[in-house]
C-alpha cells in the first residue's frame, strides 16, 4: 500500500469520517514534510519514513493518549525538529510526558538539543 492508502485504511478502521481523515492527513503531511512520500509503498521507504508514517498514523485519530517507544529513531535532522514542533504544539491539548531515554541521557550517552533538555 502506498502512504495515502495506508491513512485511508486507517481512517476507516478508527472510524473517522473521509474528510475528517483526509483534514487530519494533510496536517501531519505538513507537520512531518511527508506530503512527498504520499504516492510512495511502504516497502520502499527508508526506516527513518517508514517511523514517520507509523508516527502520522497513531496521530491520525488525535488521540487523547499517546504512547511512544523511541518516536524518533531513525528520523533525520529535519524531522527530529519537527517531531519536536509537533510535541510541543499538542501540549495546549493535554499533559505530555516526553522521555529522552533518561538513564542513558545521565550516562551521557545522548545529547540532546538544548532547546529540549
Amino acid at each position: 500500500l502506498t502512504c495515502d492508502e495506508h491513512f485511508e485504511l486507517f481512517g476507516r478502521a478508527y472510524g473517522l469520517p473521509d474528510a475528517a481523515a483526509a483534514r487530519s492527513r494533510g496536517a501531519i503531511y505538513d507537520s512531518l514534510g511527508f506530503e512527498r512520500y504520499a504516492r510512495t509503498r511502504a516497502d520502499r521507504l527508508s526506516g527513518g519514513t517508514l517511523s514517520k508514517l507509523n508516527l502520522g498514523l497513531a496521530l491520525l485519530p488525535d488521540p487523547a493518549v499517546l504512547l511512544l517507544d523511541e518516536p524518533y529513531a531513525g528520523f533525520d535532522w529535519d524531522t527530529y525538529q519537527r517531531f519536536w514542533a509537533l510535541v510541543h504544539g499538542r501540549r495546549a491539548a493535554g499533559p505530555q510526558r516526553p522521555d529522552h531515554q533518561p538513564l542513558r541521557r545521565r550516562r551521557g550517552a545522548l545529547r540532546p538539543h538544548p532547546r529540549h533538555s
